[in-house]
């Protein structure tokens, strides 16, 4: 398991560094003091937050998935495969399960919004005020096994896996949820609905409350445009960013405790 963390969080570096370097051309929002703290900081909840998910995924696949596999309609949207795995086979099936993936995801990411028991653990998040590449896996760590249940199961019931196709859609959500997150005046004006940028989800992270519970697709905001929650941002439009209330969360204590002394009332 610790050689598993250790290769994604490597798989990880050049896109942040990558990220960083993009940010240094075109900040969005210009670096506040404690930055470099702040990016130690989401080392470390990156860390812990992989640390969950390797766990989680270590389990799922020895168990959940087994008895998913076993469950009747399995496979429902399984991927015809070619005796041997084009180059376009792999780019356009890939496409279909980071589609279907993103579905989950926007559902999942939605309820974290609407249910006060997981606001709290998004909270940490969330809490974020100086978002950029370092941001994205800025999650507390209980939150990796929960959105195995809800994003990576129904997956799994749907699709046989591909190793090759799920390797791509692995390193294609790394590398889109770090894009994501820039601190980068990056938008794609009118077609901002078409794939997620810095900008729409920035304004997914803004304080300001016409910004609230808005953009929360992770890949393709066409699910906020079909179920109500897309924002179209204006083209100078990089708000501030972190919890309406001011809350942060910003020391290890923490980023561990959070959720656990707010489901206690003592945060």
């Amino acid at each position: 398991m610790l050689t598993d963390l250790v290769f994604v969080l490597a798989l990880l570096v050049p896109f942040a560094l990558t990220g960083l370097l993009v940010e240094a051309f075109c900040l969005a929002q210009a670096r506040q003091r404690g930055y470099i703290q702040n990016l130690v900081f989401n080392l470390l909840c990156t860390i812990l937050f992989f640390a969950g998910d390797t766990a989680a995924g270590t389990l799922f696949s020895f168990y959940l998935a087994r008895m998913i596999r076993a469950l009747p309609g399995a496979g429902l949207l399984a991927l015809p495969t070619p005796n041997r795995l084009t180059l376009l086979y792999v780019v356009v099936a890939t496409a279909l399960w980071i589609a279907a993936t993103d579905f989950f995801c926007y559902w999942w990411h939605r309820l974290q919004h609407t249910s006060a028991w997981l606001w709290a653990l998004h909270e940490v998040h969330h809490s974020e005020e100086q978002l950029n590449v370092t941001s994205a896996y800025r999650h507390h760590w209980l939150e990796a096994p929960f959105k195995t249940v809800a994003v990576v199961a129904p997956i799994t019931y749907l699709f046989v896996p591909i190793p090759a196709i799920a390797a791509s859609v692995f390193l294609a959500g790394l590398g889109l949820t770090c894009f994501a997150h820039l601190n980068a005046r990056i938008g794609f004006g009118p077609l901002n609905w078409m794939l997620l940028t810095p900008q729409m989800h920035r304004i997914h992270h803004s304080r300001q409350s016409r910004h609230r519970d808005r953009n929360f697709a992770f890949v393709l905001p066409l699910w906020d445009v079909l179920f109500g929650t897309y924002y179209h941002p204006n083209p100078t439009e990089y708000p501030a960013t972190g919890l309406a209330s001011g809350e942060r969360v910003e020391t290890t204590w923490q980023s561990i405790a959070w959720p656990f002394l707010r489901w206690s009332g003592r945060a």
